[in-house]
């Protein structure tokens, strides 16, 4: 008794000499009212959520603080210098759609009421949280209701707002197309163009005349006041199921809206279904920042790296880790621009294209974009690799990954004859491999450390010669000027057609498990490639295909033979995922292709189409046919593309 009472007295005497640590105090404080929820962070003012006010039928932030005290936003009421116009709808930063289910919530003209909190506002080490169930509704019925989650943090960049949002109702429900909808932010008015401030965005388009309407991954408005700099930014997750257009005035608003397409675009006009018992989910970041601010850095850090993307547990799909996300590739061959060129042919000195291209390819609904790389650009020997290409390459992964864009680089390719090295076809078939795995260990070396790679593809439309072939035609015919098709061998000898298809297989994966093992890797077949048929490739895929993480064909459904395509893409089922990596209304009508993709439905992994550099805006103005069936196959396309791909 006398030695636990002894050890006791020791501890206690332990406690007073050595105290506990003390638990870091988080810098953001909440202040609940019946209305309102008073936000502070290190002891000042950051601004108040709001959700009971008489004239507004909406929850709002107000008088939001950037961390040298300067407000960002626009007094509400407007106070004396400010300007007055639509204090109603722009009480400072706030969620809205001037179209759901029919109502204007932009325009109060329905109710959007804060049933209670889900979570109470509660303190963190890094900042604080809380989350709401708001119900909205019109007309004396329940439209939908909304659980939004809203985590403010300090970051070195400034004050962040994570909003994170999930919308589900008793009914189906469809958000509709208006300028006037989603994530919006009425700015102090001495931070307006009109004052002196500016809008950028995050392809370097300033002010109203450029960045309305225009797709952006972020959009910042900011100023001077009282010779304080200061401002708020936008960010779109680009994880939401479509890249964000801005809605931006020079007098002081900035929308950040996925779904006025025809609002900005004149294209087909949006219509985003929610079923009964499913969950649509959106989420938006907002910086409030002051002093000089790389808002890009900001947005890069909020969005983290992208995700690994790798072959599912079950193989019939794909999935994005960590998280074991489903992922289904959907995009556009970029193998050349609108007058034929490569994308080499100009990627040194017409960067901005490219740029602008990816851009509008990720607006289009594109997750993954398909690059063909030429062996002859690449190689300037069989065993040397030409740096200055390895570099553009490496500034090729740098745009996917600011697009957030992954990239099937598919290689080898000797699409214009005129640039294939000499020596590279007198190589002899030993020799010529060599070459190419040397080329694969140069670009995938280089690409290895970068999560926006979703695969190697080891040469589009690989051939194994049937017979003996003449000495260096190594090339198929040529299509529209290009050779696409190539063969792998100029003489089987005593091999079967599978076997040096095989052999070939593996001797370019393990040229790339040299120096990347993490990434997939899959070749890119001709639908010819089964057996059976008058005409095949050898490369037939339940034979040849045991080193690759799954298969891609090419296939162009026929005019009223939607069946046999659909019979063709199940015969390159052997228990891995298939990615139809091409395809395009070639043989057949863009809504039988439509059709084709909506019937075949699992039985495709994924999907990648063409995009050869005209964006929609152009070709509506053209009057040439081939431009009008390009357009109508954009649109069908980009309808397609599955949410939350």
């Amino acid at each position: 008794m006398k030695r636990a009472t002894n050890t006791r007295l020791l501890l206690l005497g332990l406690l007073l000499v050595f105290p506990a640590p003390a638990v870091a105090q988080s810098p953001v404080t909440f202040d609940q009212k019946a209305d309102r929820l008073h936000i502070s962070i290190d002891g000042k003012s950051f601004g108040t959520y709001v959700w009971v006010d008489h004239k507004i039928s909406r929850p709002y932030f107000m008088h939001l603080r950037a961390p040298n005290g300067t407000q960002v936003t626009r007094t509400h009421p407007p106070g004396a210098g400010d300007a007055t116009d639509h204090d109603t709808m722009h009480p400072g930063l706030w969620l809205a759609f001037g179209e759901l289910a029919g109502s204007d919530f932009w325009r109060n003209q329905g109710t959007v009421a804060h049933v209670g909190f889900v979570e109470k506002p509660k303190a963190t080490k890094d900042g604080g949280t809380f989350a709401v169930r708001n119900r909205y509704t019109a007309n004396g019925k329940t439209l939908c209701e909304e659980v939004c989650r809203i985590t403010i943090s300090v970051r070195h960049a400034g004050y962040l707002i994570d909003w994170n949002l999930e919308f589900s109702g008793p009914e189906d429900f469809a958000f509709g197309d208006q300028e006037e909808m989603g994530l919006g932010v009425r700015v102090a008015t001495p931070l307006t163009v009109k004052s002196g401030g500016q809008i950028i965005n995050s392809d370097g388009a300033r002010n109203e005349k450029q960045v309305w309407g225009k797709p952006a991954d972020w959009c910042d408005y900011a100023g001077v006041i009282d010779g304080k700099e200061a401002g708020v930014a936008l960010m779109p997750d680009p994880a939401n199921f479509r890249r964000s257009w801005f809605h931006a005035r020079d007098y002081g608003v900035l929308v950040a809206n996925p779904f006025g397409r025809n609002a900005f675009t004149r294209g087909e006009k949006s219509k985003v279904t929610v079923k009964k018992g499913e969950t649509f989910k959106l989420r938006f970041g907002v910086l409030v920042h002051s002093g000089k601010v790389d808002v890009g850095a900001a947005f890069a850090e909020w969005v983290g790296e992208l995700p690994l993307v790798v072959v599912s547990k079950d193989k019939t799909g794909f999935v994005s880790e960590p998280g074991n996300k489903p992922f289904v590739p959907w995009g556009f061959n970029y193998d050349h621009d609108e007058t034929g060129r490569l994308i080499e042919d100009y990627w040194e000195k017409e960067w901005d294209k490219i740029a602008t291209d990816f851009a509008q390819m990720k607006q289009l609904g594109a997750n993954v974009v398909r690059v063909h790389l030429q062996f002859g650009k690449f190689m300037t020997a069989a065993d040397k690799p030409d740096e200055k290409a390895l570099d553009q390459l490496a500034k090729l992964v740098k745009l996917a990954e600011t697009n957030r864009i992954y990239l099937n680089l598919t290689g080898l390719g000797c699409y214009h004859k005129k640039d294939v090295p000499a020596w590279y076809d007198a190589l002899t078939e030993t020799q010529r491999w060599d070459a190419q795995a040397k080329f694969w260990e140069a670009v995938a070396g280089r690409c290895a450390k970068s999560k926006a790679i979703f695969c190697y593809d080891l040469m589009n439309e690989p051939v194994v010669a049937g017979a003996k072939r003449k000495d260096g035609d190594w090339l198929g015919g040529a299509f529209g000027g290009k050779h696409f098709v190539q063969f792998v061998t100029l003489d089987p000898k005593d091999r079967t057609r599978p076997e040096v298809a095989q052999q070939w297989i593996e001797h370019l994966v393990a040229a790339v498990h040299k120096v990347d093992k993490r990434h997939l890797v899959t070749v890119g077949l001709v639908d010819w490639s089964l057996p059976g048929k008058t005409l095949t490739s050898g490369f037939v895929p339940d034979k040849v295909t045991e080193k690759l993480d799954f298969l891609c064909v090419h296939i162009y459904p026929e005019a009223g033979k939607l069946d046999d395509a659909a019979k063709t893409l199940k015969g390159f089922a052997v228990g891995k995922p298939v990615v139809v990596e091409e395809t395009f209304p070639l043989k057949c009508s863009g809504k039988e292709l439509e059709a084709f993709i909506e019937k075949v439905g699992p039985d495709a992994a994924g999907w990648i189409s063409f995009y050869w550099g005209a964006p929609p805006e152009t070709l509506r103005k053209s009057k040439e046919i081939k431009d009008a069936i390009l357009l109508d196959w954009l649109e069908r396309f980009q309808k397609c593309a599955p949410r939350g791909k």
